[in-house]
C-alpha cells in the first residue's frame, strides 16, 4: 500500500529519533571530511584568451567567385587548435617558455607535465555566431596559467598562418599538375581520333543508308535468283523424267494391267469348269498353266517397272531406239542441256551475289564499330576538354587565392581578448565546499534512513494492516518508554548536542583561518 506523505513524514521523524546518535555521529564523519577537502583542495587559477575567426573582410566580396578563401570555412578550428596546441613540439615550446621543463627534465617527468598541461587546457567555441576561440589553462599558479594561455594563443595564431599559407601553395601545385595531366590526356584523345577517322575512310559513320541500300539489293538479288533456280530444278526434273524412262513404265504398267484382266477371266472360266469336271481334266490343267505363266508375266513386269524407275537416267539405253532417235527426244535433251547451264549460272550469281552482300554486311559492322569507337573517343574528349578547361579555370583562382594567402588578404585569426592573470580562482570556493559538506552531512543519514523505510517489510502503520492483510484494527497502542530509556535518551541528545556544536566551532575556527589565509 502507497502511504500519504504525511504519514511517510512521521514514520521518518520517528526513525530518525531512534537513530539521531548514528545520524549525528555520520554528519560529524561527513561534515570533517568535507571540511578537511575544502581546507586542501588545491585552489586553481585559470587565464585565457580569445581568438577571432575572421570569416569575411573586405577583400572577400571583391573576389567572390573568383577566389577560394583558403579553408577557413571548411575546417574546425577548434579541432585544429587541439591537433596543432598539444602536438610535442609546440608543447614543449610552451612548457620552456612557462619554466615547467628545461634541458635537465628527465623524459618521464616531461611527459607526465606535458599530460597535465594537456588535462588543464580547454579549448571551445564562444561567442553568439561561434567565430571566437577560447583557449583557457588552469593551474595553481596564476602567473603560470597566464603564461600558458599566452602562449597558446599566439602560437596557435602563428601557426595557422602558416598553415593557411601551405595549404593554398599545396592546393596551386596540386590543381597545376592536374591540368598538366588533363592536358595530356586531351592531346591523346584528339591522336586516337585523328587515327580513327583516317584508318577507317571507308568505313566511317554516315555511310549507314549507302550500306543498307546496298545490302537490300543484294539480298532482293539473292532470292530473285533463288526463285528462279527453284523453277530451272524442277524444270530439270521435268526434263530427266521424260528422258529416264516414264514413259516406259507407263508402258509396263499398261501390260501388267492387261495380265491381270487375263488371269481374271481365265479364273472365272476355270470356275466353271470346276463345276461339272475334276481337277484333272485337261482344260483345268491348261488354265491353271496359263494363270501360272500370267502371274510370273506379272512379276516380270514389276521388276522392269523397278529396274525402269531407279536407273532411270543411269541406262538410258533402254528406252526403244526410235525413241532416242525422235525429234521429241532430241528437243527434250536440248532443254535439259540449257536447264543445266542456267542453273549453273543460277548458282554462281547467287554466290557472287552472296560473297557481295557477307562484304557489305562486315562493312556494316565495321561502321557501328567504328561509330562505337568514335562515340565513346568523342566522349572522352568531351569529359577531358570539359574537366581541362574547369581545372584550368580553377587554376587561375588558386594562383589568386595564394596570392591573398601570401599577402594575408583573405581570412584571418587575431587576439580578440588577450590573456591575463587571473586574480580569483576558478571552480568551487572554500565556502561553497562548507556548506555541501553540510548539508551532505544532515541528507545523507535522513535519505539512508527513508530508503531504508521504503524497501523494509516492516509494518509502520495500522492502514497496512487493513489494506494487506484485510484485518480490521481495533485499536492503536503507542510506545511508553520507561524512566530509565528515557534518561538514556536525554544523555543521547545531550552528546548529539555537543557534538554538533564542537563541529559548528570546528567549522568557524577553520573559515576564519581561511579566511586570514593563515592555512
Amino acid at each position: 500500500m502507497q502511504l500519504t506523505i504525511e504519514k511517510q513524514l512521521i514514520i521518518l521523524f520517528n526513525e530518525v529519533k531512534k537513530y539521531k546518535f548514528i545520524i549525528a555521529n555520520a554528519f560529524a564523519v561527513i561534515s570533517l571530511v568535507g571540511l578537511f577537502v575544502a581546507v586542501f583542495l588545491p585552489e586553481k587559477y585559470g587565464s585565457y584568451a580569445l581568438i577571432l575567426s575572421e570569416e569575411q573582410n573586405i577583400i572577400n566580396p571583391l573576389m567572390e567567385g573568383r577566389a577560394s578563401t583558403a579553408t577557413a570555412n571548411q575546417r574546425d578550428r577548434v579541432s585544429i587548435a587541439r591537433e596543432l596546441l598539444f602536438s610535442k613540439k609546440i608543447m614543449d615550446s610552451v612548457l620552456r617558455d612557462a619554466g615547467l621543463i628545461n634541458d635537465k627534465t628527465p623524459p618521464a617527468l616531461r611527459e607526465s607535465i606535458s599530460n597535465e598541461v594537456q588535462r588543464n587546457t580547454t579549448v571551445s567555441r564562444a561567442g553568439a555566431n561561434n567565430l571566437l576561440i577560447r583557449i583557457e589553462y588552469a593551474s595553481n599558479d596564476p602567473e603560470q596559467s597566464y603564461v600558458v594561455a599566452k602562449k597558446f594563443s599566439e602560437t596557435f595564431i602563428e601557426l595557422s598562418t602558416k598553415d593557411k599559407q601551405r595549404e593554398a601553395v599545396e592546393a596551386y601545385n596540386s590543381i597545376d599538375g592536374q591540368v598538366k595531366e588533363y592536358q595530356q590526356r586531351l592531346v591523346d584523345a584528339e591522336n586516337r581520333l585523328k587515327d580513327l577517322r583516317s584508318g577507317n575512310i571507308n568505313a566511317t559513320p554516315g555511310n549507314e543508308t549507302e550500306v543498307a541500300s546496298r545490302i537490300s539489293q543484294l539480298k532482293q538479288r539473292i532470292e530473285q535468283a533463288h526463285l528462279e533456280l527453284s523453277e530451272a530444278e524442277i524444270r530439270k526434273k521435268s526434263l530427266e523424267d521424260q528422258l529416264s524412262g516414264e514413259v516406259e513404265s507407263a508402258v509396263l504398267m499398261t501390260r501388267e494391267n492387261q495380265y491381270r484382266t487375263r488371269i481374271g477371266e481365265l479364273q472365272s472360266e476355270l470356275d466353271t469348269l470346276r463345276l461339272n469336271y475334276l481337277e484333272t481334266y485337261p482344260d483345268i490343267v491348261r488354265i491353271k498353266h496359263q494363270i501360272e505363266d500370267l502371274r510370273d508375266a506379272i512379276t516380270k513386269e514389276k521388276q522392269r517397272a523397278e529396274l525402269a524407275k531407279v536407273s532411270g537416267k543411269k541406262n538410258p539405253a533402254r528406252l526403244d531406239e526410235r525413241v532416242t532417235t525422235s525429234q521429241l527426244y532430241q528437243q527434250l535433251k536440248t532443254d535439259l542441256s540449257q536447264t543445266k547451264t542456267t542453273i549453273a549460272t543460277l548458282h554462281s550469281r547467287i554466290n557472287d551475289n552472296q560473297e557481295l552482300l557477307n562484304k557489305e554486311l562486315q562493312r556494316a559492322k565495321r561502321i557501328a564499330n567504328v561509330e562505337a569507337q568514335l562515340a565513346e573517343l568523342t566522349r572522352d574528349y568531351n569529359i577531358n576538354k570539359t574537366t581541362y578547361q574547369d581545372l584550368s579555370q580553377r587554376r587561375e583562382n588558386a594562383r589568386v587565392s595564394l596570392n591573398l594567402t601570401m599577402e594575408k588578404q583573405g581570412p584571418s585569426l587575431r587576439i580578440q581578448e588577450p590573456a591575463r592573470i587571473p586574480l580569483n580562482p576558478t571552480g568551487p570556493q572554500f565556502l561553497h565546499i562548507e556548506i555541501a559538506a553540510l548539508l551532505l552531512g544532515i541528507l545523507i543519514p535522513i535519505g539512508l534512513i527513508y530508503s531504508m523505510i521504503s524497501f523494509n517489510y516492516k509494518i509502520y502503520s495500522e492502514d497496512v494492516i487493513t489494506e494487506r492483510f484485510k484485518l480490521n484494527v481495533l485499536a492503536n497502542l503507542p510506545y511508553s518508554a520507561s524512566l530509565s530509556e528515557k534518561e538514556d535518551d536525554y544523555k543521547e541528545t545531550k552528546r548529539i548536542i555537543i557534538l554538533v556544536s564542537v563541529i559548528i566551532t570546528i567549522y568557524v575556527i577553520v573559515t576564519i583561518l581561511k579566511m586570514k589565509k593563515l592555512i
